[in-house]
């Protein structure tokens, strides 16, 4: 166990399936923060959990957004003194020893005090073994980073106005804008879950797998995504033109694939319009 290592993950609507993803990490630190965002509070997941005297739970009993939550429970960590915090989704976790090897690595680059934020891969590039290799990167995905509490407290935590997508990019953004580093270890892989994966035929006759997003879920996309290409076109441009094809991509999948095609446009011009209008927070 990690003295200065913590974790917060986020439920939303957890079922008890998820707590086998949690114990991946679970032993790996001294406080584990668990912030539900759920309407109505699965009760029978806590008791799973609450025979370990280092895991604390925020209930909020509404959806508060991954934003805040997640700041909610990195502060509640700076409050025991944590000076590192792996922030994971529900549905992530860490296979074998991996979580053991990450952060073997964390205490080989903690030392670095211009380093606000460190990441695994999702995807596994080949069976053999990777060397440790670091590289600087622009943003990374919340789930399974490692945040340097003491920078994330300095610049004010995750944009609670985006309640969520896009918090884990601008974060990045910002904190890579004030001179600090984020870095990716290619060695440690992550599994995790983008959206809802379903197979389709496409237009040209292939059989792919395709991610699809709810309405609500594409309107908070589209609104956050444009914020980032407008806020930070000039400071990232070739971190924005990702953010771009992604965004299209997105949005093609879903009209072209994906069901309720007249509410996934209603909220696709609604996430715009709310943009343009900078109307933030929960719809």
């Amino acid at each position: 166990m990690n003295k200065n290592i913590g974790a917060v993950v986020v439920l939303y609507n957890p079922d008890k399936n998820y707590i086998k993803n949690i114990n991946t990490y679970l032993y790996h630190v001294s406080l584990l923060v668990i912030v539900d965002n759920s309407e109505i509070p699965d009760y029978s997941v806590y008791k799973l959990l609450e025979h370990n005297n280092h895991v604390k739970f925020i209930i909020n009993k509404e959806n508060t957004g991954i934003s805040k939550a997640i700041n909610d429970g990195v502060k509640l960590a700076v409050k025991e003194g944590i000076e590192w915090v792996l922030t994971m989704d529900q549905d992530s976790f860490f296979e074998n020893n991996m979580i053991e090897s990450y952060l073997s690595e964390l205490n080989e680059i903690s030392n670095n005090k211009k380093v606000a934020v460190i990441g695994p891969v999702l995807e596994k590039k080949s069976e053999e073994f990777i060397p440790t290799k670091i590289k600087e990167v622009t943003s990374l995905i919340t789930s399974g980073s490692l945040i340097n509490t003491s920078i994330f407290s300095e610049i004010g935590g995750y944009n609670e106005k985006l309640f969520i997508d896009e918090v884990d990019h601008e974060y990045c953004y910002r904190i890579k804008m004030l001179g600090y580093s984020v870095l990716q270890l290619e060695n440690i892989l992550l599994n995790h879950t983008l959206g809802r994966q379903h197979p389709v035929k496409t237009l040209s006759g292939e059989k792919k797998i395709k991610t699809f997003h709810s309405p609500v879920r594409l309107y908070y996309i589209v609104r956050n995504c444009c914020f980032i290409i407008s806020t930070y076109k000039k400071q990232f441009p070739e971190e924005i033109k990702l953010r771009r094809k992604d965004l299209a991509v997105r949005i093609k999948n879903n009209l072209l694939y994906g069901p309720k095609k007249i509410s996934l446009i209603k909220h696709i011009i609604l996430g715009y319009i709310h943009f343009k209008r900078k109307r933030f927070g929960k719809l």
